[in-house]
């Protein structure tokens, strides 16, 4: 590195919980994980600030797929006109490049709505997990494969410069975070992980995680 220079820190991945909680408006009128949500919104506008090439969103799903999806609430019972973040519409030259080939589960809508939130307008390819392996692919799904496969090719998009968002908890053993934590391992990326406490209903208190992922340059990792 030359002197005076500054070494460029790099926003390879995030997670985030797959709550629908998450998104403003999924709990009515009541102000609920703000905090989390504040953590969440920073993490994503680093991510899309990076221009990365392309972005690719795991999460849990209950078939193994990917495609250009939908986000939608609606397994949860919960009307998308209520929500505080929407997808942008697509664009005359979305609609010729691009086709949205079904609805993606809870999971990775709540990782498609808060992307949204946080700004990208870049098509997000969704891979959903199921941790089962052989065919599950049904009419009128996107692409129906293996989790090996799916596994296989998110590691290729991030070989060739892709930013990740996963959905998931690193508590869980869930595909989609191991998944995140061998490609961090592969590429040596160093983590850090902000944990929020927020308060439910009643005095409940749950705790989350939100956590970032960075490709430090080869002169700050000798």
């Amino acid at each position: 590195m030359h002197a005076g220079s500054v070494a460029r820190v790099s926003l390879r991945a995030v997670l985030l919980p797959g709550t629908a909680l998450l998104v403003p408006g999924a709990a009515g009128a009541a102000e609920v994980l703000a905090t989390t949500r504040a953590e969440v919104l920073a993490a994503l506008r680093r991510l899309v600030a990076s221009a990365p090439a392309g972005i690719v969103l795991v999460a849990p799903g209950e078939r193994s797929r990917h495609g250009l999806l939908r986000a939608s609430l609606g397994e949860a019972g919960i009307d998308g006109r209520w929500l505080g973040w929407r997808e942008p519409d697509a664009t005359p030259a979305d609609r010729s490049r691009a086709v949205r080939t079904g609805t993606a589960g809870v999971a990775a809508s709540v990782g498609l709505l808060a992307l949204a939130g946080a700004g990208n307008h870049q098509e997000v390819e969704v891979v959903e997990l199921t941790g089962r392996h052989g065919r599950e692919g049904s009419p009128g799904s996107a692409t129906g494969t293996d989790d090996l496969a799916l596994v296989a090719e998110v590691a290729r998009r991030v070989a060739k410069g892709a930013a990740l968002v996963v959905v998931g908890d690193l508590s869980d053993d869930a595909p989609p975070v191991r998944l995140l934590l061998d490609v961090a391992a592969r590429h040596s990326w160093t983590s850090s992980v902000v944990a929020t406490v927020e308060r439910l209903a009643g005095d409940q208190e749950l705790t989350y995680a939100v956590a970032t992922f960075e490709d430090l340059p080869s002169d700050l990792t000798r």
